[in-house]
């Protein structure tokens, strides 16, 4: 009965339930489906809805002689904001056919491989095995995988693709973020006041974005290229929130997890031990199952609360400092089989996961060079203003409002709350950890992208209730200069244009493309008739699905501007899914680099179909995938010309292999 859940509204207790549902869910799904089985937790969480409903319904019957109160115009509104998110989240991730050419959004080059880490939980069950990593045996997938579970579990249940199971995360997703919005205003802002207007105000804030319009237009006409996705203007970015959910929705419901957890543990009112136990049996699952949702994001919000705890006890708040640590001991114990296939064997992943370096602008330190300044102490200390403008772009509005709330609260007459201080203290320490360290372990500083989501969801909550001002009574409106209002405004607008154009880049690039309109950079999409490629292939692996078996290993050229199409659609395990066999989530390197030769063959050199027979039978391959882009299409006289295909069509031709040959491989031996 936290936060009195069994006397609150109707909609309150309809925001915890969503909310909790990212928070608890992912652990015990991982770990039921470690020990018990996919099915076996599929049954559980059934009968727990089941037992719900009954609950529910025999609430209702209580309360029958009440009378029901119309909907008030803040429901309604929210209620059409679902629906639109609803529209929006899959318009944005679907294809979209027009006759035979079929148009993917530009996220299917993340998608492209977490579609394959869904497909493996319904495959394999949990812990997932690395789809892209088939050499001798698939290691366990070892980065974060417990959305993928989650997502999993319809697909195993009414036979979804993995594909719908993801989009499907994705809309939930959104749902759970914006229901903590009213709930962290109410309980942890404690506004009181037009806490529906400002709840409404904050989750529309959700399609706010920084500047990021600004540079993106300035170097797209300077450079004379046209990027897919806004963001990339910032090598290390701060992504947008829409962007966030439709890309990565395991990072934004690792940060569901722990906003969840801290607004439990934050309930200050008098708490007896059996609710203080409660309190931290809820938040340590929520912070378990952020580890297992995203290292990055819980682990800057793992320095916070290392940080806050300490605080707590230097504060001699005893009764806390105890609620925190069972919180963190609890998350600690079951993250522990998690952990410990992390740490397990010899992978790519975690090499460098969190290393000191400044926050950079490359762009920035390149334009300083050509005015003449090569002094490496000057580039050096040169960083820091450069970071400075570098956050005012990526924030925009949130920048501002940051200043104003320091201005009010830090700078204020009144001493700050015990609320108020966690917040800031949050704000600051996740913004200090991803602003002087980095992680390289997938090539991209991770850690950066995605450990600032707990500073954005801060700045969202402190904008809510100054934008509900600015668009309030005059008297409201009379609390900021005019210069403050006016740059509100003005960054306000800016930043819903930004989003609007990176939805329209998202959605439309491809189509761009296969008009002819943009020159694109992204390998996926360097091929003449981009569409006709997408449709044929899409079509041609739904076909080789019905005529091949379910745990057939795939092979292609990994190298093809066609591979992430072929993630995205073959919908089996490869032997090697990428150049690195996909060893960032698993597997030993040196037995990748030993096999890729032996794997790239069959598709640049003029072997026989013997030699490609034995190729397979060595790799473990099943079944060899072409396209009409790799080297050996183009030659009459090579094996794909002299084999009888079990699929062909227009831009592809898949094969059946290494069946005459059984020998071992030296990457296969132990």
């Amino acid at each position: 009965n936290l936060f009195n859940f069994r006397e609150a509204s109707g909609s309150e207790r309809l925001l915890f339930s969503v909310a909790c549902s990212v928070a608890v869910t992912p652990i015990f799904a991982v770990l039921l489906g470690r020990y018990l089985g996919v099915r076996i937790t599929l049954a559980v969480f059934l009968i727990t809805a089941a037992v719900s409903v009954g609950l529910l319904m025999r609430e209702w019957r209580t309360r029958a002689h009440t009378k029901c109160e119309p909907m008030d115009r803040s429901t309604k509104v929210a209620l059409c904001l679902m629906v639109a998110w609803s529209l929006l989240s899959l318009l944005s991730v679907v294809d979209w056919q027009i006759d035979h050419r079929l148009y993917v959004s530009a996220i299917i080059f993340d998608h492209s491989v977490r579609v394959p880490f869904v497909d493996s939980v319904i495959r394999n069950g949990v812990p997932p095995l690395n789809p892209f990593f088939g050499l001798r045996a698939a290691p366990v997938l070892r980065y974060y995988y417990y959305w993928y579970v989650v997502a999993a579990l319809p697909g195993e249940l009414a036979g979804l693709s993995p594909r719908a199971c993801l989009n499907g995360s994705i809309l939930w997703c959104g749902f759970a973020l914006s229901a903590l919005v009213p709930l962290f205003l109410k309980h942890f802002l404690r506004e009181q006041s037009e806490l529906r207007r400002k709840s409404i105000i904050g989750i529309l804030l959700l399609l706010v974005t920084g500047l990021d319009v600004i540079p993106y237009t300035v170097l797209c006409l300077r450079t004379h290229v046209v990027l897919a996705d806004m963001e990339w203007w910032d090598p290390n970015q701060v992504t947008s929130w829409v962007a966030s959910l439709l890309w990565v929705p395991h990072h934004v419901a690792a940060l569901l997890a722990c906003m969840t957890g801290l607004l439990v543990l934050s309930k200050q009112e008098d708490n007896t031990l059996r609710r203080r136990l409660w309190m931290a049996a809820l938040a340590g699952s929520a912070f378990a199952s952020g580890a297992g949702l995203s290292l990055y994001v819980t682990f800057t919000f793992a320095v916070f609360c290392a940080l806050w705890i300490i605080l707590l006890a230097a504060q001699r708040r005893m009764q806390d400092f105890f609620t925190w640590l069972a919180a963190s001991v609890l998350a600690a114990v079951l993250s522990a089989p998690f952990l410990h296939d992390l740490l397990a064997g010899k992978s790519a992943a975690g090499s460098r996961f969190a290393i000191f370096a400044l926050r950079d602008f490359p762009l920035g330190i390149a334009l300083l060079r050509t005015l003449g300044i090569h002094n490496t102490t000057m580039l050096d200390f040169a960083n820091i203003p450069i970071i400075v403008l570098v956050y005012f772009l990526e924030f925009g509005l949130f920048f501002c409002v940051t200043l104003l709330q320091f201005k009010r609260e830090m700078l204020g007459a009144s001493s700050l709350g015990p609320l108020q201080k966690c917040g800031w203290l949050l704000f600051g320490s996740c913004l200090f950890v991803v602003t002087i360290f980095k992680s390289d372990t997938t090539g991209s500083n991770d850690l950066g992208f995605r450990g600032i989501l707990p500073v954005q969801f801060v700045l969202l909550l402190w904008a809510a209730p100054m934008v509900s001002d600015l668009f309030g009574k005059a008297s409201t409106r009379r609390r900021m200069t005019g210069f403050w209002r006016g740059a509100l405004y003005a960054t306000l607008f800016i930043g819903v244009l930004s989003t609007l154009l990176q939805l329209t880049l998202l959605r439309g690039f491809a189509m761009f493309v296969d008009a002819r309109r943009l020159a694109p950079l992204e390998g996926y999409l360097q091929m003449p008739d981009v569409g006709k490629r997408t449709y044929f292939l899409q079509q041609g692996f739904s076909e080789l699905g019905r005529r091949v078996a379910k745990n057939d290993v795939y092979q292609f050229d990994t190298s093809s501007p066609t591979a992430w199409l072929i993630r995205l659609y073959a919908g089996h395990p490869f032997a090697a899914g990428d150049e690195s066999c996909g060893t960032t989530f698993g597997g030993d390197p040196a037995r990748c680099a030993e096999a890729m030769p032996y794997l790239e063959a069959p598709f640049h050199a003029a072997v026989t179909p013997g030699e490609v027979d034995r190729i397979c039978g060595q790799s473990g391959v099943h079944i060899l995938i072409t396209t009409d882009v790799d080297e050996v299409w183009q030659h009459a006289e090579s094996w794909v010309w002299q084999r009888k295909p079990i699929v062909a069509n227009e831009v592809m031709r898949a094969f059946r292999c290494g069946a005459a040959s059984q020998e071992s491989a030296p990457w296969r031996d132990q």
